[in-house]
């Protein structure tokens, strides 16, 4: 009888040990939020997809239902100085060369651009790397609500 006794008070005794070395070996790991990569769009940049109100309308791998717009020629450049240039006019988000910013260099979501002479115009920005590329996916209006345009643009050396 006094053995079953030991021998209980032996397995608590175990247990609680057991118990308290699994509790206290735990510890609470801190993550690391690992920060966003600065958005760089400097460089010249091409489209390579272009979408008007959810239909396709051009495409660099063939598609091209362009209305006689030449999307395939149109370049815009994107300085340092915060200034951008266009080639080749398309419908854009402006018509003519100015300046632009983005709302959060770290979690970018906005680009806003000001062309010579012409309001400020704010449009959705994404920058995603797809296929191996870096790419820019600008989704706005063209002043008409029921025009919208989304242009997938790649970096371009030509």
């Amino acid at each position: 009888m006094i053995n079953n006794i030991l021998l209980k008070a032996l397995v608590c005794i175990s247990i609680i040990i057991i118990m308290t070395g699994v509790m206290t070996s735990c510890k609470t790991e801190r993550l690391k939020i690992q920060p966003e990569s600065v958005k760089d769009i400097t460089g010249t940049w091409k489209v390579v997809k272009a979408v008007r109100n959810g239909s396709a309308i051009f495409n660099a791998d063939g598609l091209n239902v362009n209305y006689g717009v030449d999307y395939a020629g149109f370049r815009v450049n994107f300085n340092s100085d915060k200034t951008f240039k266009l080639s080749n006019n398309i419908p854009f988000v402006q018509n003519s060369n100015g300046t632009f910013s983005l709302d959060n260099q770290d979690y970018t979501t906005l680009i806003t651009l000001k062309g010579e002479g012409e309001v400020p115009v704010t449009a959705n920005f994404n920058y995603p790397f797809a296929v191996g590329k870096r790419q820019l996916i600008i989704n706005f209006n063209s002043g008409c609500f029921r025009n919208t345009y989304q242009y997938t643009l790649e970096k371009t050396t030509e």
